[in-house]
């Protein structure tokens, strides 16, 4: 994936840079060094964190400071188009991560699960991420399982079959915007479908805020359903975040369709 390249102790150089690979890989590189020939792969050479080999990684990071310590890298997996493949008929379930880089690499096991459900608001269907906790932070009952402790952030797959990321994640006031991508399988049938997503950059849960247009009265407001994700269509490139200026109205997300289309959504970005 594109690599991404951070100032992570705010002295005006670049020190930090991650980047995915085609393996599932996400890689810190480690250049604070004042000499250049001291530079190279974070934690002694290893992996900050593995998705495993069936999740490719195409789609560049998006990074942002811990509000404990450290850095949360955020980055989803899947791919398209690559010579020689069949990937636009992969079924392997694709998710997307939040990872919290606080000096160690990441297991697995360490990320707590969220789960992606659909909800009908009016006649149009939204996601939302599932209120049910996947694992309990209270290791005296046994309902659930115990969350890792201590957490090394999240992740959630994506819950429909051959869906993969797409474009470029963006982090917008504490949420987390990406879009995803499902080609179709029907031969006759142009392009496919897909959604933008927005979740809690911290945790991977549903935003408190009212982020889309649900009641589709052209404002939003108090009167709209907190929800994580709106179907947008086949938008291979992402969704374009367009911030209106203060006080200037409801800013919009516009996705640029494989059918030669353009569609664009209210967004609120907070404040």
């Amino acid at each position: 994936s594109t690599p991404i390249p951070i100032d992570a102790d705010g002295e005006g150089l670049v020190d930090t840079v991650y980047a995915g690979d085609l393996k599932g890989n996400v890689w810190k590189f480690d250049l604070s060094n004042a000499t250049p020939t001291s530079w190279g792969v974070a934690y002694s050479g290893a992996a900050l964190f593995s998705a495993g080999t069936t999740q490719p990684i195409t789609t560049p990071p998006e990074v942002s400071l811990h509000p404990s310590s450290g850095l949360m890298v955020l980055i989803g997996t899947g791919k398209y188009l690559e010579a020689g493949t069949t990937d636009s008929g992969s079924t392997t379930t694709q998710s997307f991560y939040g990872l919290h880089d606080n000096g160690s690499v990441i297991a697995a096991s360490s990320l707590i699960e969220q789960n992606i459900i659909t909800t009908t608001v009016g006649s149009k269907t939204y996601r939302k991420t599932d209120p049910t906790p996947t694992c309990d932070a209270d290791p005296l009952t046994t309902a659930i399982p115990d969350c890792p402790s201590p957490s090394k952030g999240w992740y959630v797959d994506l819950p429909t079959s051959g869906e993969r990321t797409t474009g470029s994640p963006k982090l917008e006031n504490g949420k987390i915007y990406f879009n995803t991508f499902i080609p179709s399988i029907t031969p006759c049938e142009f392009g496919g479908t897909g959604w933008l997503m927005a979740l809690d950059y911290l945790t991977g849960s549903t935003p408190v805020d009212k982020i889309f247009d649900t009641n589709g009265d052209g404002t939003i407001d108090s009167s709209d359903t907190s929800v994580a994700g709106i179907e947008v269509g086949a938008a291979l490139g992402g969704t374009t975040l367009i911030k209106s200026a203060p006080g200037g109205g409801a800013s919009v997300g516009v996705s640029s369709l494989t059918t030669g289309k353009t569609t664009s959504e209210l967004i609120n970005f907070g404040a």
